[in-house]
């Protein structure tokens, strides 16, 4: 019945996606056109292998997730609706899609390579960072949150392993899977996803807007110049007791007068307490030396510039993924579910002036 009930769902969303006119590929794009080099992370339904596109020679991260999975885990709306804000979303500071496609027991988001890797890997082979770095991460988050919020878009899924880090040094948000359209204000979402150490309390409670990206916001600044989350436990039941109930002893905490305020206004417990709007935090003292355009146009000297020998470089990615073998047992749909597949429409291909770079200064 689950299962039935999720393909409804898939072709529910494919005839969504049909209404909204999205670009089709004009070349059809398969998995034969790229050279597979190595596997640069892994979750839980798939991995992200770095590859080569044969014709223009490019490297890209290809995003490759299981569909028997989605469907078992009724993802599917889900990866339509991460598929739809990559390809309509179009910021320097946010993960560009080039392709989209699918084979009989695979989807495929062909993304960017950002080969500077995780925001986690700097923060584990540094410990913590000073103010002035964090602010320069920081400051590119504000940004791309102001985007995706001004888009209705909630981002719900801020932590180091999402924040990217590419060539020149800046960072690219990426993995929208628990990303939400539609959100306006501080409420109106009322799923239960995340990451366990930086979830809102009211994501916890349920319903939820764009404040609980802010909350987000704060853990993260936290952990990067503390060197630890701001909430951990060994269970996850007094990790949310923590969140929903403890406050921060600011006092105990080695940093600026003005980044404590900060902090103590993007962690509010109450979302209508919290300082909740882009304009509002570029605004706060901790920003004040932060020249918003220049951040903008990447004309700020990086915190780390990657070093790298050549576009193929996996230096700064775990040894742990990249270990990994690329190929892997699949589990194709049978005929009758290929039939039914609540997949039709998935396949993209940015069109030529999507591939440039699209933001105006």
């Amino acid at each position: 019945m689950k299962n039935t009930q999720d393909k409804d769902i898939g072709l529910n969303v494919v005839y969504l996606i049909q209404q909204h006119n999205l670009s089709a590929d004009r070349k059809k794009v398969t998995l034969d056109q790229f050279h597979l080099l190595s596997v640069i992370g892994k979750g839980s339904i798939g991995k992200v292998v770095l590859v080569r596109k044969k014709d223009n020679q490019k490297t890209y991260a290809l995003k490759v997730i299981k569909k028997t999975q989605l469907i078992e885990n009724h993802q599917v709306k889900q990866i339509y609706a991460e598929r739809n804000i990559l390809q309509n979303c179009h910021h320097p500071f946010i993960i560009k899609l080039e392709y989209a496609f699918q084979n009989e027991s695979k989807l495929y988001f062909c993304l960017q390579y950002c080969p500077g890797g995780e925001l986690y890997n700097l923060l584990v082979q540094k410990s913590k960072l000073t103010e002035e770095q964090a602010k320069f991460y920081a400051s590119q988050i504000v940004l791309a949150f102001q985007y995706l919020h001004e888009q209705d878009i909630i981002y719900r899924d801020l932590k180091p392993e999402n924040v990217l880090i590419d060539s020149e040094g800046y960072i690219k948000l990426t993995d929208f899977g628990f990303s939400k359209q539609g959100i306006q204000g501080n409420f109106g979402a009322h799923s239960k996803c995340g990451t366990a150490e930086y979830l809102a309390p009211e994501l916890l409670a349920g319903n939820h807007g764009k404040a609980a990206d802010w909350w987000t916001f704060g853990t993260l600044i936290y952990e990067m110049v503390i060197g630890q989350p701001a909430f951990f436990a060994e269970t996850k039941e007094e990790l949310f007791n923590q969140i929903l109930h403890q406050e921060i002893n600011y006092k105990k905490i080695g940093v600026s007068s003005q980044l404590k305020d900060l902090l103590s206004k993007l962690l509010q417990k109450d979302p209508n307490s919290r300082i909740s709007s882009a304009n509002e935090i570029k605004k706060h003292p901790w920003f004040k030396n932060v020249d918003w355009d220049m951040v903008l146009q990447k004309q700020i000297p990086p915190v780390f510039l990657p070093q790298l020998n050549s576009d193929d470089d996996v230096q700064y990615f775990d040894d742990c993924f990249l270990k990994e073998p690329i190929y892997s047992q699949t589990n194709s749909l049978s005929t009758e579910e290929q039939m039914n597949s609540p997949y039709q429409g998935f396949s993209y291909s940015a069109s030529p002036k999507q591939k440039e770079e699209q933001w105006e200064f």
